[in-house]
């Protein structure tokens, strides 16, 4: 008997664990999408985004620097996440649920960081320009919001209609 309720007690822990690094994981790549839709379009399309808001010169070589300089305090960042993520599968995949779990603080830790990097970076921007700049830049990234929620609510009635058509069959 009580090697079942051992067995069965591994068993609801290793699966509490795997569905928590599973939403954890989830609630990652949407941080991680959200991060990339502001800054990562502001540093791609920067020439875009350069005319559209009509930087000075000084205004767009600030910019540019911080660009750099956000990138270099995220790398290594990335790196720590990406190595705590593969120790932490390699402990579950090796039943040490205990040092699996003590990963997860770091990687929060370790992606609280490029959050914070990301808010201080965007905060400098914010210095950088006008008030009527800013006021675009906030109209730009709302609209690029809105474009995404609705090519996301489309592919939704997509997923649904077609599920529907595959149950009609």
């Amino acid at each position: 008997m009580k090697k079942v309720l051992v067995l069965l007690s591994a068993v609801v822990l290793s699966a509490s664990v795997a569905f928590a690094a599973a939403d954890k994981k989830a609630a990652g790549a949407e941080t991680k999408a959200k991060m990339q839709s502001v800054h990562g379009s502001f540093e791609k399309d920067f020439d875009a985004f350069k005319e559209k808001l009509k930087l000075t010169d000084e205004q767009s070589k600030s910019i540019e620097s911080l660009n750099a300089s956000l990138k270099e305090q995220q790398k290594p960042l990335k790196e720590k996440i990406s190595n705590l993520k593969k120790e932490q599968s390699d402990a579950m995949t090796n039943k040490n649920f205990d040092a699996a779990k003590g990963y997860v603080n770091q990687i929060n830790d370790a992606e609280a960081n490029m959050q914070i990097n990301v808010i201080n970076y965007k905060e400098s921007v914010s210095k950088i320009l006008t008030a009527d700049q800013n006021k675009q830049l906030d109209d730009m990234i709302a609209k690029e919001k809105a474009d995404k929620k609705a090519k996301m609510q489309e592919k939704k009635k997509e997923k649904t209609k077609g599920a529907k058509d595959g149950k009609s069959k």
